[in-house]
């Protein structure tokens, strides 16, 4: 798989997370069209990368144990006021 593949995987994970959708573990494999296994491997990378992520029974979804800011891609000295105001918010 590409990185960059792996990465906008990466990003609709947390876009999910972040909405508390992303249902059962087999709900969200089938909703990415990935294997069960691509789908542990990519929630694997994403905690070796520092998230704090769980499974919420009561949910049905994973979350996030604390907020959590997932960036990718290349952005200029400019950028930096604006990244930390969307940290901020």
């Amino acid at each position: 798989m590409k990185l960059q593949e792996q990465l906008l995987r990466i990003k609709r994970i947390d876009d999910l997370i972040r909405r508390k959708a992303t249902g059962t573990p087999q709900e969200l494999a089938t909703k990415m069209d990935i294997s069960d296994r691509t789908l542990r491997n990519l929630i694997s990378m994403m905690k070796d990368m520092g998230a704090e992520i769980h499974y919420d029974q009561l949910r049905g979804s994973y979350t996030y144990t604390r907020p959590f800011y997932f960036f990718f891609g290349f952005y200029h000295e400019d950028m930096a006021s604006s990244i930390a105001q969307y940290k901020m918010n």
